[in-house]
């Protein structure tokens, strides 16, 4: 680690401008694992050190080594929740496709990722449009949000008009599949929850959230699926296997017997129901009849 390095780690601003006045080192030096000065300096958050080397021209969109996920300045920042720092490091129309760290994440998704929700926040407001951000596998925000984060998250992606609750990935996927296979019963909540939510959006195997949830065994988040309206019970992957056929595969014996009592209590209502049209059909006759 070199001098500037140093300076920046420690946030000391004075030690920083004598080295920057006088040359000493390269802004954009790198360590052995591919940090910069700025890196040291957006995840220590003291404005003066990161506004002396931005002034400087550091570079910001340098990155680390993949050990280190490959992170800018700006990513960093975001980890270390240095609010006060983002308006610096987040320049306007910033490609967000183009911030992905190592595991295809963007800034914005490393906050949620940590459960950042005022960082998720702040981002927002300078960049509404992240929202509809995708990474590297196709996933936007509230995906990751809901497969990574905890609900507070997920309830403040889910409060912006913006946000598209169905979006599918690059492997089919939505948020709820996510939470469903996840076992994140709060987020799967929230997520039902919300107007023009498909419970039956199938991913590129045609699974759909039910499916995931019934391989985990995440019985009450089956149960919560099977009592959303509209939800096929009876659906089948590319495979022809049901959310029935996933559990018993994987042996999950509660959740087997749920999904066994609401096809019983479905073909029941069925047969009452056919009962009753019959039983109009035939007065219809009989009133005919006697006419």
């Amino acid at each position: 680690m070199q001098l500037l390095h140093m300076a920046a780690d420690f946030g000391s601003h004075d030690i920083t401008k004598f080295l920057l006045d006088h040359m000493v080192e390269s802004t954009d030096a790198q360590d052995i694992w591919g940090r910069t000065p700025l890196h040291f300096a957006a995840a220590g958050g003291v404005v003066s050190v990161v506004g002396l080397l931005t002034d400087a021209s550091a570079n910001i969109d340098i990155r680390c080594r993949p050990e280190l996920r490959a992170w800018t300045p700006l990513h960093m920042a975001v980890a270390h929740n240095r609010r006060r720092v983002i308006p610096m490091l987040a320049g306007d129309g910033m490609d967000w496709a183009m911030w992905e760290d190592s595991l295809d994440m963007t800034p914005i998704e490393v906050a949620a990722d940590y459960g950042l929700k005022d960082m998720v926040a702040l981002l927002l407001i300078k960049h509404p449009d992240i929202l509809d951000a995708e990474d590297g596998k196709g996933r936007r925000p509230l995906s990751n949000a809901a497969e990574r984060a905890g609900a507070e998250t997920v309830k403040f992606l889910l409060a912006h008009e913006a946000v598209d609750v169905n979006a599918r990935d690059d492997a089919g996927r939505t948020a709820l599949s996510y939470a469903a296979g996840g076992g994140k019963l709060s987020i799967a909540r929230l997520l039902l929850a919300q107007g023009g939510i498909d419970a039956n959006v199938a991913d590129e195997e045609r699974r759909t959230a039910l499916m995931y949830a019934a391989e985990q065994g995440y019985k009450e988040i089956a149960r919560l699926l099977l009592d959303h309206p509209g939800v096929d019970i009876d659906a089948e992957d590319d495979k022809g296997r049901s959310a029935l056929d996933w559990a018993r595969v994987s042996r999950r014996r509660g959740t087997m017997d749920l999904i066994r009592q609401k096809k019983a209590k479905q073909v029941g209502s069925t047969e009452v129901l056919e009962s009753k049209i019959q039983g109009e059909l035939r007065r219809g006759t009989e009133e005919a009849k006697t006419c």
